[in-house]
């Protein structure tokens, strides 16, 4: 395409200046410029050659368009490929991450778990307050202080196994009663069951024998005797009456029953 000619204008003196001087400068004071990107080089040189005033012909425009849109093209790709990059990488990273965090939650489970366990005696709290059984007459009977044992067995939240029940029972036994576990061979000590019934088998029987019990006034109401003296007033000789005054009847023997004891 012809071109008009005319005066120098400003973009023939900068190509002019960019033939005579195609190498850089090496001088290290000097400001270095910004290199252009790769996508902007073939734009920037379209009509470079044109000045600011030839007139600016279709083809002209065309070229330009043409360099424009292959650089804004190039410009998108460019993003795309930069973004699906970043976007891998960030994966990349989050998966080396996790899989690091599970590595050391692992490494520290085991740590915890290679840790010794220390049994609580009392997990639950403090034991409910409950009065020592000594088997004495003022202790309350076995069989109604165990059923409060038990009850305060039942309020804790874990359950015994029957060597801790049987431990729990011997702590809050003392004097005879506590005498009476030590009859046992330390394999039954072991057992809450056997613990028991050995205690109710005794207690039983100390109770049958105690005095004051029901079973004792059963026994007391067969020796029982009262000597019960009938006076009566002097009364004029007859027939089966007794003479004379102060005469008095027969003693006659009673016996004193207890509620449920056949009185004879």
């Amino acid at each position: 395409m012809p071109r008009a000619s005319g005066p120098v204008t400003r973009s023939q003196t900068r190509l002019a200046q960019a033939k005579e001087d195609p190498t850089p400068s090496l001088d290290p004071d000097e400001e270095s410029l910004p290199v252009a990107p790769k996508f902007t080089e073939e734009l920037q040189s379209v009509l470079i050659d044109l000045g600011d005033d030839d007139p600016v012909l279709g083809r002209d425009a065309k070229e330009l368009r043409d360099a424009t849109a292959t650089a804004v093209t190039e410009v998108w790709h460019d993003a795309h490929l930069s973004t699906e990059s970043l976007a891998q990488q960030i994966s990349a990273n989050n998966v080396s991450l996790l899989r690091e965090l599970n590595t050391s939650f692992a490494a520290v489970g085991e740590r915890v778990q290679a840790q010794p366990v220390l049994a609580s005696c009392f997990p639950d709290g403090a034991f409910p307050k409950l009065q020592l059984f000594t088997g004495s007459i003022d202790s309350p009977q076995f069989s109604l202080w165990l059923r409060r044992f038990e009850d305060v067995l039942r309020m804790r939240g874990t359950p015994l196994t029957e060597e801790q029940k049987a431990n729990f029972l011997i702590g809050y036994l003392d004097g005879a009663a506590r005498e009476k576990v030590d009859e046992l061979p330390e394999i039954q000590r072991k057992n809450y069951n056997t613990l028991v019934t050995h205690l109710r088998s005794f207690f039983r029987k100390s109770t049958a024998k105690a005095p004051g019990s029901p079973s004792s006034l059963h026994v007391s109401a067969r020796t029982i005797r009262v000597n019960h003296s009938l006076r009566r007033p002097p009364s004029k000789p007859g027939k089966g009456c007794y003479h004379g005054a102060g005469s008095q009847r027969p003693e006659r023997t009673y016996t004193v029953g207890v509620p449920g004891t056949p009185a004879r």
